[in-house]
């Protein structure tokens, strides 16, 4: 076997592990944050301001869609702040919430904006190449071990009991 097919197939071997962690969050995260707060959409002043959000010209759609990293400054700032105060713990509380946070407000938005984002041929050619480029590693990776462990590993979290109790009961209500 040559040289760079061995090289190929030991990187492969290195970076699963890491594209299963990065598409299980990614599942976790952009999607079912998204879907979370896609439920607020119902109280008024949130469903004005997706709806002017929808309204909004591509590069108005494409500068409200950049706004949350601008807005995660202050929130570095101050994790910096609690780290030089030695409270460890707590910066990788607020680092931790606040990606979590910008991560679900990030896919709310481009949800809202894609149509209009997708005006833009440049933003469009990036959004089919990344859609494109996930889709190949997801189905390179789908088929290893490892991902179907973690697969089992989440449905058996899902299926947990007080979770599952409370879906149950909300599927067999009249």
């Amino acid at each position: 076997m040559p040289l760079l097919l061995r090289l190929r197939d030991l990187l492969f071997r290195l970076l699963t592990p890491f594209a299963i962690v990065v598409f299980l969050i990614e599942d976790l995260l952009i999607r079912r944050l998204g879907r979370q707060l896609g439920r607020l959409a119902g109280w008024p002043p949130i469903a004005r301001a997706e709806a002017w959000a929808a309204r909004l010209p591509p590069y108005g759609a494409l500068a409200l869609f950049l706004l949350p990293s601008t807005l995660i400054v202050p929130e570095k700032l101050f994790v910096i702040w609690l780290l030089h105060s030695h409270q460890y713990w707590l910066a990788i509380g607020v680092l931790i919430g606040a990606k979590l946070f910008a991560t679900a407000v990030v896919g709310r938005i481009l949800s809202i904006c894609h149509p209009t984002l997708s005006q833009l041929g440049w933003f469009r050619r990036a959004d089919d190449w990344v859609r494109l480029t996930r889709n190949r590693i997801h189905g390179a990776i789908r088929n290893t071990r490892l991902w179907q462990t973690s697969e089992r590993l989440k449905k058996r979290i899902a299926d947990w009991a007080p979770f599952a109790q409370r879906r149950s009961k909300a599927t067999r209500a009249p």
